[in-house]
């Protein structure tokens, strides 16, 4: 599934954790429309890229799981729309979470990490069938800041 983005510097066929570890940036519309695509844990291996970009994994109507890297600072615009998605954990260092990025999935729970809200650009960010689990002590704050989830956001304990 990585064939487009040209970083197999070796030439081996394989990505080592090295070869992911230098990507920084996949640019908008990079995995978009793959059907190839189930699972995606391996992205947590890509610990330079500080952003998932608009559309990235946009109607990659067969992904069923990805595992955000944990140095991610923004999820940018519809960057996960239109996936099969059931579940997803936003790491703490996120900031940032766009228009639409979990719009149109089945994704039924949201787990974030951080003790400060990301921002969310708009109420279309998440279905508004989904839970979103937070930490309990900040349930509050996120319930001020994410006042159109308010109803969806429950404390949860982390450790």
């Amino acid at each position: 599934c990585l064939g487009r983005l040209d970083i197999d510097t070796t030439g081996d066929g394989e990505i080592s954790y090295g070869e992911a570890a230098a990507v920084k940036v996949f640019k908008e519309h990079a995995f978009r429309n793959n059907k190839n695509i189930y699972s995606f844990n391996e992205l947590r291996y890509f610990t330079s890229i500080n952003s998932i970009g608009t559309q990235c994994f946009s109607d990659c109507t067969n992904l069923i799981e990805i595992c955000i890297p944990t140095n991610v600072v923004n999820i940018e615009f519809y960057a996960f729309d239109n996936t099969a998605l059931h579940s997803i954990t936003i790491p703490s260092a996120v900031q940032t979470i766009d228009i639409g990025v979990f719009g149109q999935t089945p994704l039924k729970t949201v787990y974030c990490m951080g003790q400060i809200p990301p921002i969310v650009k708009r109420e279309d960010s998440f279905p508004k069938t989904c839970t979103i689990y937070v930490p309990f002590d900040v349930v509050d704050e996120y319930k001020a800041q994410w006042v159109d989830f308010a109803n969806q956001i429950v404390g949860y304990n982390y450790e």
